[in-house]
């Protein structure tokens, strides 16, 4: 399997529109009121026991990280974590100064991070300190204390598409129309999209159902995140403000405009409960994921292959999503090649099939051809690999 290609693979069945279904079969299960750790991330399983440095020469050292904590700078803010709130680093495109940190609560920010040194004690006892420029990913041990979890606020997603939660700290928003500066309160404020402009125009959809169009009266929006820092948010770097949803970071990469899917999935329902026309069930199973060092024209990347169950089956689309079927739930048809309504949609962003995805399952609730609990979301990277090797393990083409 080439990795590269199976990423792009993936990136294209994403803004093509490759998306999954998938339904709570136990309430009581999958209540959101229980969290649970993020068990993969960086397409990595997280251990329980141990933290995990996965080297550039393909080596992989376990034991324990012992920096009290990492220092990212990004365009942004200059941000300070505590391993505790981490559940990943991914240096992979380091070498063009773009960095990531994954949080626990799925907050994804891109950066510099600063710290030279990784102090590392092994399994065996000893205590070794590594260069970052040799380091490709960091994976944190899944912790008992995530159980507890972390509160989420708002959503917030820039324009360089990192995404974080938290309070917005001014309340109410000084908000310029039309007929003059109008304060909106956050409570009565679902979600914000900034568009372009200098200042950018901004639409504040109310709950009420009313929208407001104008511009913010401040330049700085204070923030106090959820994983602990505050940070002062200039408004043109924002792209929307609203309630979830929040993306999963198991496959996010370090490169700003990496398209790669996953959404926090809910649990899927068994095959006989209902079926989805141009859809196929996927049922529960085990495969290895990733490739063997032998195999011709691998990338480093790939490895170690991994023992992945997908406790849970789903329904996955039989084909990509088409320009006619996205344009009828969005409105837009992005695409450059069209003529063809029957061809794929391209031209989609990850945070735009996000988008679809929310709209098309709105749109099937409201219409009762989507039963309580359903959900359609974007393949993970885990399952899309699965489906594609239909219980095959030779290379992926």
């Amino acid at each position: 399997m080439r990795s590269r290609s199976f990423g792009w693979l993936l990136t294209a069945a994403l803004t093509i529109g490759a998306f999954t279904v998938t339904a709570k079969e136990d309430q009581a299960k999958a209540s959101p009121s229980e969290p649970t750790p993020l068990a993969v991330v960086l397409n990595v399983e997280r251990p329980g026991k141990a933290d995990l440095l996965l080297l550039r020469s393909g080596e992989q050292l376990t034991g324990t990280l012992l920096n009290e904590s990492f220092s990212l700078r990004t365009g942004y803010a200059h941000l300070k974590f505590e391993p505790r709130m981490l559940a990943a680093i991914d240096l992979d495109d380091g070498t063009r100064g773009i960095e990531s940190v994954i949080t626990i609560n799925s907050n994804r920010f891109s950066g510099f991070l600063e710290d030279p040194l990784f102090t590392f004690q092994l399994q065996t006892g000893s205590r070794i300190e590594v260069r970052r420029e040799k380091v490709l990913k960091v994976i944190f041990r899944a912790r008992e204390a995530e159980l507890q979890g972390i509160p989420q606020g708002r959503w917030i997603r820039l324009k360089n598409g990192d995404g974080f939660s938290g309070q917005l700290l001014m309340d109410p928003l000084p908000f310029v129309t039309a007929r003059g500066q109008v304060p909106i309160s956050l409570k009565e404020a679902a979600s914000l999209k900034f568009t372009t402009g200098a200042p950018p125009q901004t639409k504040i959809i109310l709950r009420s159902g009313d929208v407001q169009e104008g511009t913010m009266a401040v330049e700085d929006i204070p923030i106090q995140l959820d994983v602990g820092p505050k940070i002062q948010l200039y408004r043109d770097r924002i792209d929307y403000i609203g309630d979830g949803p929040f993306p999963d970071p198991t496959t996010l990469t370090s490169t700003q405009h990496s398209t790669r899917p996953d959404v926090l999935a809910t649990v899927a329902t068994a095959p006989t409960r209902t079926n989805f026309e141009s859809m196929v069930w996927i049922p529960a199973g085990e495969f290895i994921m990733g490739s063997p060092t032998d195999e011709v024209g691998r990338d480093q990347d790939e490895g170690p292959q991994t023992q992945v169950t997908i406790a849970q089956g789903f329904w996955m689309g039989k084909c990509e999503v088409t320009q006619a079927e996205y344009q009828s739930v969005m409105g837009t048809n992005p695409s450059n090649f069209t003529g063809d309504p029957a061809s794929p949609v391209e031209k989609v962003s990850w945070l735009e099939a996000m988008e679809y995805c929310t709209k098309l399952t709105q749109r099937e609730r409201a219409g009762g051809r989507l039963p309580e609990g359903y959900a359609y979301r974007l393949p993970t990277e885990a399952e899309w690999e699965y489906a594609c090797r239909a219980g095959t393990t030779t290379r992926l083409r």
